[in-house]
C-alpha cells in the first residue's frame, strides 16, 4: 500500500486550489456589486429652444459608464410619459440587485426650479403658466424617491440641467438655475454648476461639465469624491471661473469608477497651473512665484469648495486676480448655508433674516411666499397677475420705448401725497384678480423689471401717479401708490371708481402707531397663525400694548371685525380688529 503524499508533493495541488478559491471569491465579489445606470439626454424640445449638446452628452457619459462596468440604459429626447416610465423601470431593476447594488442617474437637458423644487423638462413639455410646471415636467424629488425605494448601497444623481431657463420670464417663482438639495444617506447629487446659477451648453460637441466628467471617470484608482473635485477644477479652468460644479454628498462607503493604481499616486485634486511670465518685483519675491502660489491656493480652495477655504484664500491673497471671483463664490456659499438654516427653522423671523441679508437673493421669492404662508396658512399660493398668462402681456420684452406719458386724465383724486403712508391715495381699484391671487408691482413699466411687491385682490383706494405706453402691451403700465406700496402695474387690472375703503388701517411707521383697546387689565389680545379663531395661538399682546404695527387687514366670513396682520415686539401673526385703535382712537371697522 503506497504511503501518504508529503507536504512538498501536495504544494502544487494546494496552490491550484487556492487559485480556484480566489477566482470564485473574486467572481462572487464582482457579482455582489451590480452597477446600473439610467442616462437621459433631451435636446429636441418642441415648444422651447432646442439644445445642441444633451444627446451627445448622454452618449458620451453612457460610453464612460459602460467602460466602468455599468449596465447602461440610454433614453434620448424623451417625453414626460417615457421619462417617468424609464425612471420606474430603472428603480425596479435596481431594486432587484439587492443591497449591494449601485445606481447612477444622469440627466442632460432643460431643468428649472420653482419654490426650491427642481424639475426635469421632457421634450414635449407645454409650459404656458407657472402652474403648468408640476403638470408637464418630472420632479427631481420623484426621481430621488424612486432611487431611495430601490435600497441600493450607493446612488448617484448627476445633473447637467442648469442651462439658461427658457421659462423664467414672467414666472414669479421660477428661479435661476437649480436649487441645492441635500443628498440622502448613501447618495451623492452632482450639479453642473452652483445653486442658482446656469451652466454652459458648450460650443463644442459636449458641455464643459460632461466632457470633464466623462474623461475623469476613466482614471483608475480615484475615489468618486476626488473625481468630482477634479471635475470642478477642470470646469472652473475651462470657463474662467464662470461655472463652478457643486456636489451634495452623504456617501457611507467607498466607490471607484475604475479600480487600479491612481496615475497621480492617490487621486489628488491639485492641478499645477501653467507658469506666469511676468517680471520680478524689485526687492521682493518674483511676481511669477507669487502668482503661481495664488493659483495653487485658488485651485485648492475650488477643490475643497467650502467657505473656510475661500476665506483663507482671500486672507492670504487679497490682491489676486482671482479674489473677486472667490468673493462671489463665497457669497453664494454663505447665502446657501443661511438659506438651509432658515428653512430648517421655518419661521417668519428666520425668513426676515434671510431677506435682510439677501433682498434680491436666489431664494428671495420663496422666502416671501413662505412668510406669507406662515402668517396666513389658510390662503392659497399666489400665482400673480401682471398677468400669469394673459396673451397681450406675454409678448413683450418689457423694454421702455419712451412712449407718451398718458397720466393726464387717469389719476383719480387723492393721488397726491397726503403725508400718510396709508390709503386711500386715489379711487382706483383692482379687478379680475381672484381672492387667492395678487397683482404684481414692479420697479419699472414692464415684466422685465423686478417684482417688488403686490396689490391684494381687494385693493381699493389705489392712486395712479402716471401711466405710459410700453411696446408689446395693449394697455399702458402705470406707476401707482397703495398704502406703503409704490411701483408699476399693468393698467388692464385697474378700474376707476368703486368704493374707497377709508376705514382701513394706516400702515404703521417704524415702531407702529396702533395700541390695544377694550381689553381688561387681566386680559390679553390673542395673536393667531391665521385670520380667525380656528387658527393656532402664536402669541398675545398685553392690555397696555402699544407701538403695534399693522400691515394689512381683511374681512373674514362670519366675523364681525376685520382681522389684521400685526407685529408687536417679537410677536407676529393675525389679531382681531375689535381691539385695535390708532393714535387718534379710530378703531378698525
Amino acid at each position: 500500500m503506497p504511503g501518504k503524499p508529503s507536504i512538498t508533493q501536495m504544494l502544487p495541488v494546494l496552490a491550484l486550489i487556492g487559485v480556484l478559491i480566489a477566482g470564485l471569491v473574486g467572481a462572487s465579489g464582482a457579482r455582489a456589486e451590480q452597477r446600473l445606470a439610467l442616462v437621459v439626454g433631451n435636446s429636441a424640445y418642441t415648444k422651447v429652444s432646442a439644445l445642441p449638446n444633451p444627446v451627445s452628452d448622454a452618449k458620451l457619459i453612457a460610453d464612460s459608464l459602460t467602460r466602468a462596468g455599468f449596465d447602461v440604459t440610454v433614453a434620448l429626447d424623451v417625453t414626460q410619459r417615457d421619462l417617468k416610465r424609464a425612471v420606474r423601470d430603472f428603480s425596479q431593476k435596481l431594486e432587484s440587485t439587492g443591497p449591494d447594488g449601485v445606481g447612477l442617474f444622469y440627466y442632460a437637458g432643460h431643468g428649472l426650479q420653482v419654490n426650491g423644487t427642481n424639475y426635469l423638462v421632457p421634450v414635449d413639455a407645454g409650459i404656458e403658466t407657472e402652474g403648468d410646471v408640476a403638470i408637464e415636467t418630472v420632479s427631481l424629488n420623484d426621481v430621488m424617491s424612486a432611487l431611495a425605494f430601490s435600497r441600493a448601497r450607493l446612488t448617484f444623481v448627476v445633473l447637467d440641467a442648469c442651462r439658461d431657463n427658457p421659462y423664467k420670464r414672467g414666472f414669479r417663482s421660477v428661479q435661476r438655475g437649480l436649487a441645492l438639495v441635500d443628498a440622502p444617506r448613501g447618495s451623492l447629487i452632482a450639479y453642473a454648476t452652483s445653486p442658482g446659477d446656469v451652466a454652459a451648453d458648450g460650443s463644442g460637441a459636449n458641455s464643459p461639465y460632461t466632457a470633464a466628467l466623462a474623461e475623469l471617470m476613466d482614471e483608475p484608482g480615484v475615489p468618486v469624491e476626488q473625481v468630482f473635485k477634479k471635475v470642478r477644477i477642470r470646469v472652473a479652468e475651462a470657463t474662467d471661473g464662470k461655472q463652478l460644479p457643486w456636489e451634495s454628498s452623504s456617501l457611507t462607503g467607498d466607490f471607484y469608477f475604475k479600480t487600479g493604481a491612481a496615475a497621480d499616486g492617490g487621486g489628488s485634486a491639485t492641478v499645477t497651473p501653467p507658469p506666469v511670465e511676468t517680471k520680478p518685483v524689485t526687492g521682493g519675491e518674483p511676481q511669477q512665484g507669487m502668482a503661481a502660489d495664488a493659483e495653487l491656493a485658488y485651485l485648492d480652495a475650488i477643490a475643497a469648495n467650502d467657505s473656510d477655504s475661500y476665506r483663507q484664500f482671500l486672507a492670504d491673497h487679497p490682491g489676486s486676480p482671482r479674489a473677486e471671483q472667490v468673493r462671489r463664490i463665497l457669497q453664494s456659499q454663505v447665502e446657501n448655508e443661511l438659506w438651509k438654516n432658515v428653512s430648517d427653522e421655518n419661521s417668519v423671523a428666520s425668513y426676515q433674516r434671510y431677506l435682510a441679508a439677501f433682498p434680491k437673493g436666489i431664494y428671495a421669492e420663496e422666502a416671501g411666499q413662505r412668510m406669507a404662508g406662515l402668517l396666513n396658512p389658510g390662503s392659497r399660493p399666489s400665482v400673480g397677475a401682471d398677468t400669469g398668462g394673459a396673451s397681450d402681456a406675454d409678448t413683450s420684452s418689457g423694454a421702455d420705448t419712451g412712449g407718451a406719458d398718458t397720466s393726464a386724465g387717469l389719476a383719480g383724486p387723492g393721488t397726491s401725497d397726503d403725508g400718510q403712508c396709508g390709503h386711500p391715495h386715489g379711487n382706483w381699484r383692482v379687478i379680475d384678480i381672484q381672492d387667492w391671487d395678487t397683482l404684481f408691482v414692479r420697479s419699472g413699466p414692464g415684466k422685465s423689471y423686478d417684482h417688488i411687491d403686490d396689490l391684494p385682490y381687494d385693493a381699493t383706494g389705489v392712486g395712479i401717479v402716471r401711466c405710459r405706453s410700453v411696446s408689446g402691451y395693449s394697455q399702458p403700465w402705470c406707476e401707482v401708490r397703495y398704502k406703503c406700496v409704490t411701483g408699476w402695474v399693468y393698467q388692464r387690472y385697474l378700474v376707476e371708481g368703486g368704493p374707497v375703503d377709508r376705514s382701513g388701517p394706516t400702515q404703521a411707521s417704524a415702531g407702529g402707531s396702533y395700541h390695544v383697546v377694550d381689553v381688561g387689565a387681566n386680559d390679553v389680545l390673542n395673536v393667531r397663525a391665521g385670520p380667525g379663531t380656528q387658527y393656532d395661538l402664536v402669541g398675545t399682546i398685553p392690555p397696555n400694548g402699544s407701538g403695534i404695527e399693522l400691515r394689512s387687514c381683511r374681512s373674514v366670513s362670519g366675523q364681525r371685525y376685520k382681522w389684521c396682520i400685526v407685529k408687536y415686539r417679537s410677536v407676529e401673526g393675525w389679531a382681531s380688529g375689535c381691539c385695535l385703535a390708532d393714535s387718534s382712537g379710530r378703531k378698525i371697522q
